[in-house]
């Protein structure tokens, strides 16, 4: 036996400490190889006999005696009471109880050894960790700002307490194991395990929709939805994702007053709806919004292509007072996308992954050959002209005995698959600390396209879309004085299709009839038929065997920002600087061919066949280009924000510049000068001001900047402290009046500059010789300037019942100005060239908008809903047009978009009714059963004088949205409605579904489309221009379906996950309309021209946190 003092023994303890653990583990390691147990120490025996003899006394007799080490410290063992003891032949296990019976101190027997503990200081290590402690903490909001009042509590009991002024809160006696529920009303409630060793800090994210909720406006400013008093409306992520479309911009629909988005296509990558805020103001060029994403104008606009599940909101900016700052590029409203940050939190990475199929709402109607070669003989003979075909070739047409020569072809069912897939993929992580907050995301987007041989083709590639998005925002609060912001993000877009194109596939398709061509002929090459033209080529020859393009475009930006305190100055003062750049570019690459395609002939009599060349393949012929954008932006300002009592004052003025370096052409610019003071007092009345000066070297020197102020006020009435009624608790009035610009007036730049080329000339000199010279192209405005909009908006926000349902009320109006305009009223005869665009437009845009918002629960069901409406209507005031002839034609008093064309009044029923109405002399001879035009002027002549300003354009005046939903124990059921009122749409083409329709002397009496004709003279009456065709284009679509599954947290933290939901949902699941046709989208202005159809989906998904 060896008998150890670790205190005596110190010196070599601590200089030979390393020998000294060695042996040790030696020990432990022995004890292990040879599995000695307490059978084997119980079986020692131990004789002692002592009276109040110390412990280390007594343990060297046990040691001697039983051949084990004993490792103690003497300072330890000096603690120990007096021992007293008398045993004879009793196992080791049983002397060691007896002796550290009512000691301080414990022992273990590890091997061959005997180890003396400290009790109590065991004891502690041995605790469970769910010890008692107090614990100091601060709670924040999205701006890092410290939240009073907040209610802190520990979750499953009733301790509590509320964060002091500055957001600070300290909770005793407290478990480590424990978790702690923060609230604050209009704020998510966060749920925190405690953390007793460190200060803990708690971020809260407002509630969509609260008061507290951070809107975020022009050039970044946040400000609390209580104190806002301009016209914003804000979506966020949640409900951006509950519509699985591949263009965030196709999201947008029904979700937010004031907006209205028009899908006209279906094609993979490039089915971004056109986007308006509060319709249209002017008759320009240029009538969508500006894009902000992160509160800074970018380069690439297109932000559909972001992918959703990195953006936090988008807010659209509608009047003077949240636009101004944007000065000449805000007259349109603006588009604010917002993407994530990180938050304070351990960090957190997710998962989302969805799978669906894609197929067409709804394909064009085709008259079958027999149908077709009917209504050719029926027009032809309303024309007073043979047949165009035979009683034999109708009937093969009819019974399809010579498919080849005699085709029945649907091009749609020969290209179309009846679905095609449509996949997306994102993990994202977020989280941070009070130094560091991040958030980065990784997505993936795949479309495929309906053309059947589009994954299987002898090129090898798939005809498809392709997008990768990845996004990396850190904020890193560098000192206590200065916060930065990184933010690097990218994208990279593939685009494959069929040589020619999209466009070229169905503009072959929409002149094929069934009848023109076989799709192949009887030896498998592909048909020709009765194509009569060299530039139409076969549908399926044209996707499959004439090549493919390959169109590659990426994106890249990087901000960086830093943000500094300058308390030092004056408290709430503070400096920052921004930079950002973005670069895109385009690889557009194809290989295209021509391949072989015959006419199939086969005599009737001899059954000879013959095959004439109608197309011969030819090598694949490469062509490619490229282009490429560099852009930067600056700014730096200066923002002060500070309260005093009841008083709080917020400012900023900035400085900013951006340039865009455009491939071939000359770079541009912008550059402006921005100001922003706010007052708010006692969270009451609120007051702000917003000046933009900025220009463009766009314009003429000494005309390059404007000026662009804005003010708007509010005024919470329910704030005051004689207002008690119960009902309306929540009663906010708010007002905004200012100016904006749009510098995007159309035609080309400098406006200002006069263009001349060579050509023409005159002869000179006795013996005359052409002398050469100049033309004018255009001839310079040195006036030229940008649109002008002056903006009134007057709000109402209400709260009913306690927050229960939301209302909210905005009126506007808009006086644009200065719409560039060609002259009208320079006449012909003066020989002036290239006339230039003068400003002199004016349109009036006017109208309201609300919001109900109510949210309610009874029990465990939660029911919600959103309902929108949008009504405006705009009125040409000015456009320069001459003193017309005929008052009725002037565009001018008109909303945009009216054109010229003849007022229907029916069908003619016979030939007298023509013979007494006023002549029309289009063409041709016009017979019972065509359209009957209004003669305006009474000159009974119907020709041009006739035509008044009629609506056309397939552009709604009210637009609704209605989004519902409950939940019930973590099943989701979400439904969105969205439509559109007061649009016109021009349907001139007969379809199948209408042959019954169509004018006959049988059907005189019901008849309600007119004669057909086949010659072009012979139906030159009927297609003119005319309210004849002119169709509501109203609808209402059930847009969108969710059903979802979330998993219970109990279950899940059993295996490592945070949260699970599963989903599924549906976009463009049905519409209901007044078209006279069901073949294509109302949202789609057709008018029996082909399109890709816009798309159904039926889709799955699946989120998760860890």
């Amino acid at each position: 036996m060896k008998f150890y003092d670790s205190n005596s023994y110190r010196a070599s303890y601590v200089n030979e400490k390393t020998l000294l653990i060695m042996k040790l583990t030696a020990i432990l390691l022995f004890a292990l190889i040879f599995q000695v147990r307490a059978s084997g120490y119980a079986q020692k025996t131990v004789t002692i006999n002592e009276r109040n003899a110390s412990l280390e006394k007594v343990l060297e007799k046990i040691g001697d005696q039983s051949g084990y080490d004993i490792f103690f410290n003497a300072l330890l063992i000096g603690k120990a009471n007096q021992v007293s003891i008398k045993v004879k032949d009793m196992p080791l296990l049983e002397v060691l109880m007896k002796c550290f019976a009512n000691q301080p101190l414990t022992y273990t027997v590890e091997g061959s050894a005997i180890i003396i503990k400290d009790k109590q200081l065991l004891e502690r290590n041995q605790m469970p960790k769910a010890l008692f402690g107090n614990i100091r903490g601060r709670v924040i909001d999205e701006k890092n700002e410290g939240v009073p009042g907040a209610t802190i509590r520990v979750k499953g009991s009733t301790s509590a307490v509320i964060t002091d002024p500055n957001g600070y809160f300290e909770i005793k006696n407290v478990k480590a194991d424990d978790i702690i529920q923060v609230a604050f009303i209009g704020y998510a409630a966060q749920e925190v395990r405690v953390n007793l060793k460190t200060e803990m800090l708690i971020q809260i994210i407002a509630e969509a929709g609260s008061l507290n909720e951070v809107v975020v406006s022009g050039f970044g400013q946040t400000q609390r939805k209580i104190s806002v008093t301009a016209a914003i409306s804000t979506v966020q992520t949640k409900e951006l994702k509950q519509s699985p479309v591949s263009n965030l911009s196709n999201a947008l629909a029904g979700r937010l007053p004031g907006l209205t988005t028009i899908q006209s296509s279906g094609i993979p990558g490039a089915d971004a709806s056109t986007i308006y805020i509060r319709g249209i103001g002017t008759y320009g060029a240029s009538r969508g919004p500006l894009i902000v994403i992160d509160g800074l104008p970018r380069g690439d606009a297109n932000f559909g292509d972001i992918d959703v599940n990195e953006v936090a909101s988008i807010s659209i900016l509608k009047d003077a007072a949240s636009t101004s700052l944007y000065g000449i590029q805000g007259a349109n409203g603006v588009i604010l996308v917002t993407t994530k940050r990180g938050t304070v939190q351990k960090t957190q990475i997710q998962f989302n992954g969805q799978y669906g199929v894609q197929t067409p709402q709804r394909l064009p109607e085709r008259f079958s050959s027999f149908q077709k070669a009917t209504l050719d003989n029926a027009g032809s003979v309303n024309d007073g002209t043979n047949p165009i075909w035979t009683a034999k070739e109708i009937e093969l047409f009819q019974n399809q005995t010579d498919p080849y020569t005699y085709p029945d072809v649907n091009w749609y069912d020969v290209i179309f698959k009846s679905t095609t897939p449509q996949q997306q993929y994102n993990v994202n992580m977020n989280g941070g600390n009070s130094s560091v907050k991040y958030f980065v995301s990784l997505g993936y987007l795949n479309q495929g396209t309906l053309f059947k041989g589009a994954e299987d083709n002898k090129y090898g590639v798939s005809q498809k879309y392709d997008r990768y998005n990845f996004r990396s925002n850190i904020d890193i609060a560098a000192t206590d004085m200065m916060n930065v912001r990184v933010d690097l993000a990218s994208r990279i877009e593939q685009r494959t299709g069929p040589g020619p194109g999209y466009a070229t596939v169905f503009s072959y398709v929409n002149l094929m009839q069934n009848y023109t061509t076989p799709v192949y002929n009887p030896n498998g090459t592909y048909g020709a038929g009765r194509i009569n033209a060299n530039d139409i080529g076969n549908p399926l020859g044209t996707i499959n065997d004439s090549g493919y393009y390959d169109n590659f475009w990426n994106s890249t930006n990087g901000t960086i920002e830093v943000n500094h305190k300058l308390d030092f100055i004056t408290k709430g003062f503070s400096a920052k600087g921004l930079y950002t750049f973005e670069n895109y570019a385009a690889i557009n690459y194809s290989q295209t061919q021509k391949f072989d395609a015959f006419r199939y002939r086969k005599d009737p009599v001899t059954g000879l066949e013959t095959y004439i060349p109608f197309s011969q393949k030819t090598s694949l012929a490469k062509t490619y280009s490229t282009s490429a954008n560099r852009y930067y932006y600056y700014n730096l300002q200066l923002q002060y924000d500070r309260s005093f009592g009841k008083n709080s004052f917020s400012g900023l003025t900035l400085f900013n510049r951006n340039y865009t370096s455009v491939a071939n052409d000359l770079p541009k610019a912008y550059e402006g000068f921005v100001g922003r003071v706010a007052y708010n007092y006692d969270s009451k009345y609120f007051a702000e001001v917003n000046v933009g000066y900025n220009g463009s070297e766009n314009f003429p020197k000494g005309n390059r900047y404007g000026f662009f102020p804005a003010v708007s006020a509010g005024w919470i009435v329910s704030a005051e402290s004689w207002y008690s009624s119960k009902v309306i608790n929540y009663l906010k009035i708010r007002g905004s009046f200012g100016y904006v610009g749009n510098d995007n007036i159309g035609g080309s730049r400098w406006l200002f500059i006069s263009d001349y080329s060579r050509g023409g000339g005159f002869d000179f000199g006795t013996s005359p010789a052409l002398s050469g010279g100049y033309n004018v192209n255009r001839t310079g405005n040195p006036n030229i300037t940008w649109e002008r909009a002056q903006k009134s908006n007057i709000g109402l926000e209400t709260g009913f019942f306690n927050n229960a349902i939301k209302l909210e009320i905005d009126v506007f109006r808009e006086n644009r100005s200065n719409i560039l305009t060609t002259p009208q009223t320079i006449p012909t005869y003066l020989g002036i060239a290239g006339l230039s665009a003068i400003n002199v437009g004016k349109v009036l845009n006017q109208g309201f908008e609300a919001s109900l918002n109510f949210n309610k629960k009874a029990g465990q069901v939660n029911f919600f809903g959103y309902v929108n409406w949008t009504y405006n209507k705009n009125k040409i005031l000015a456009r320069d047009e001459p003193n017309l002839a005929f008052p009725y034609q002037a565009l001018t008093g008109l909303p945009v978009g009216y054109q010229l064309g003849y007022i229907s009044e029916g069908l003619f029923q016979d030939q007298n009714q023509i013979n007494t109405a006023p002549k029309q002399s289009f063409a041709g001879v016009v017979k019972p059963g065509d359209i009957r035009y209004r003669d305006m002027n009474g000159d009974n002549i119907i020709n041009e004088s006739d035509r008044v300003a009629i609506q056309i354009n397939n552009f709604p005046n009210n637009t609704i949205g209605a989004s519902l939903g409950t939940s019930f124990k973590g099943i989701d059921l979400s439904v969105l409605v969205q439509g559109a009122l007061s649009g016109k749409t021009y349907v001139p083409y007969l379809g199948p579904a209408r042959v019954g329709d169509v004018w006959t002397p049988q059907t005189a009496a019901t008849a309600t489309y007119p004669l057909v004709h086949y010659s072009l003279a012979g139906g030159q009456n009927n297609s003119q221009i005319s309210t004849f065709f002119i169709y509501s284009s109203d609808y209402l679509k059930l847009k969108n379906v969710e059903l979802g599954y979330t998993f219970p947290k109990e279950m899940l933290s059993k295996i490592g996950i945070n949260s699970l939901r599963i989903f599924a949902n549906g976009l463009n699941l049905a519409t209901w309309d007044k078209l006279p046709y069901k073949d294509y989208d109302p949202e789609q202005t057709a008018n029996g021209t082909a399109l890709y159809p816009t798309m159904k989906v039926y889709n799955f998904g699946v989120s998760m946190n860890f």
